[in-house]
């Protein structure tokens, strides 16, 4: 018994020392998590929803949906008028559509008006259908360093504002690597959010469209 009680405080005392992702890190997890939500609910990914979180592999684009599109998520403040883009590749459309999601959401103080990541992830996993979904669901929260164990986070309300969708498309705001120089890249750059306006679709779509360049 003693020896379980010593490695119980070791395990609790190094959960301690574990930092939490910070405020940014949460918010656009939640994001992410949200849009997964929406993939799962409408049945656009199938029977394997998990393997289309790509974003947590190290993929240019968060989500792709096998023989439909890819989606890029965005978080950001509740009344932010600019997205942030981290690089060249993020809204590039290659072989297949392109959806930039637009999830707006913010940290609260009352818990009541909110959700915590646990829950968000609670949700998901009761609506997945097997134990290896289940089990790949965790990897990639592992990858992305969140610790669905702690409990820390329970205590960190997250309120979602809205989410919007958006085709990107010729002409909609955007770098991408063909519009650089030689020896440029990791272009960091805003999108005002009035000018994606023109390529606001109300969902995602149950079926590809066609490619527009």
């Amino acid at each position: 018994m003693h020896v379980e009680s010593t490695l119980g405080a070791w395990r609790t005392a190094f959960a301690a020392r574990r930092d939490l992702l910070s405020d940014e890190e949460m918010i656009g997890l939640f994001g992410e998590l949200e849009v997964l939500g929406v993939i799962l609910d409408r049945g656009l990914a199938g029977s394997e929803p998990i393997p289309s979180w790509t974003g947590p592999g190290g993929s240019d684009h968060d989500f792709t949906l096998p023989g439909l599109y890819q989606i890029e998520c965005k978080a950001t403040a509740p009344h932010s008028e600019k997205l942030h883009i981290s690089n060249e590749d993020q809204l590039e459309s290659k072989d297949m559509s392109l959806y930039l999601a637009c999830v707006r959401a913010a940290i609260v103080q009352d818990a009541r008006s909110g959700t915590t990541l646990p829950e968000v992830v609670h949700q998901i996993e009761s609506k997945l259908r097997d134990d290896g979904s289940v089990q790949l669901f965790h990897q990639k929260l592992d990858a992305v360093h969140f610790d669905r164990l702690d409990r820390r986070y329970e205590d960190v309300a997250i309120e979602l504002t809205s989410i919007d969708y958006y085709e990107v498309r010729d002409g909609a705001p955007r770098i991408v690597p063909g519009d650089l120089h030689a020896g440029v890249s990791r272009v960091k750059y805003q999108i005002r959010t009035n000018d994606l306006a023109p390529y606001k679709v109300p969902e995602l779509p149950h079926a590809s469209i066609s490619k527009r360049m």
